[in-house]
């Protein structure tokens, strides 16, 4: 294994592992892991970007099983883009969101300690310590969805993305709970679609290798009515996620109540 195929798998299993630390960490902690994941993922993305702008596709086999039966990562021109984009615009998000604490949301917190009298009077306070694990899981599934070399990753990789950038939106409070449920909802059905299209693609191909089944696509004229209704369900599940005209009324309450951060971060899952 080459610097770029560990580069490669580190730029979706880093930021996932420490978004798992952060859960346990205190929240002034999260506020310097988030910037060195940032760093990490700039490192990282470097190799990578510099292998493909030399004409190479960059892949990694997980486990060093090849498809169909393993895991495929794969970088080309197309993914570069979209990883140094996210790169740059999340390390803004992250030094942003370090450097004022009280950005990354609000949460409901008591003014003194608990008796079995009464309920103590509460109060919304910033610096919800939930935006660190659920912001880099975020950035991790943007990552997966870039690089991911079949179709069943990329669906997952997108479910991520839908679930902690619904968290994300109910960060801001009472006020952004009906918004992140209308995101739920909206985010549930358009992976359905999606989920629906790669059991079409399946189900005709026999592989869920994006190469793979590229080919037998082009090989094999039956597969096409399958191939075509697949595309349909794919191409309305984004539009829905990514809130295309005219289905895109969810949007503007979703992204106008969370915290200050988390409308420039949260992608249309």
């Amino acid at each position: 294994m080459t610097f770029t195929q560990f580069s490669l798998g580190a730029l979706v299993l880093f930021p996932l592992l420490t978004a798992s630390a952060t859960v346990v960490c205190p929240h002034r902690v999260r506020r310097i892991v988030g910037p060195l994941t940032a760093l990490g993922i700039a490192v990282f993305t470097v190799p990578v970007v510099a292998a493909v702008s030399g004409g190479h596709t960059v892949e990694l086999a997980l486990s060093d099983f090849r498809a169909p039966l393993g895991i495929m990562l794969r970088a080309d021109g197309l993914s570069a883009w979209f990883l140094c984009l996210a790169t740059i615009v999340g390390s803004i998000v992250t030094l942003y969101a370090a450097l004022l604490p009280k950005a990354t949301g609000t949460q409901l917190v008591s003014t003194r300690p608990l008796t079995d009298e009464a309920l103590p009077p509460t109060r919304w306070q910033g610096a919800h310590p939930a935006f660190w694990p659920l912001w880099l899981a975020c950035w991790a599934g943007l990552n997966a969805v870039f690089v991911s070399g079949d179709l069943f990753n990329t669906y997952v990789g997108l479910e991520l993305v839908g679930l902690t950038a619904v968290a994300l939106v109910a960060l801001g409070g009472r006020d952004a709970w009906p918004a992140a449920l209308r995101y739920l909802f909206i985010a549930v059905l358009g992976s359905l679609l999606f989920l629906v299209a790669v059991g079409l693609l399946l189900s005709a191909t026999g592989t869920l290798d994006i190469e793979q089944a590229s080919r037998i696509i082009a090989e094999q004229p039956r597969t096409h009515p399958a191939v075509v209704l697949a595309l349909a369900l794919v191409s309305l599940g984004l539009a829905l996620k990514l809130a295309l005209v005219p289905l895109h009324r969810w949007l503007i309450p979703a992204h106008a109540g969370p915290p200050a951060r988390c409308p420039r971060c949260c992608p249309r899952s």
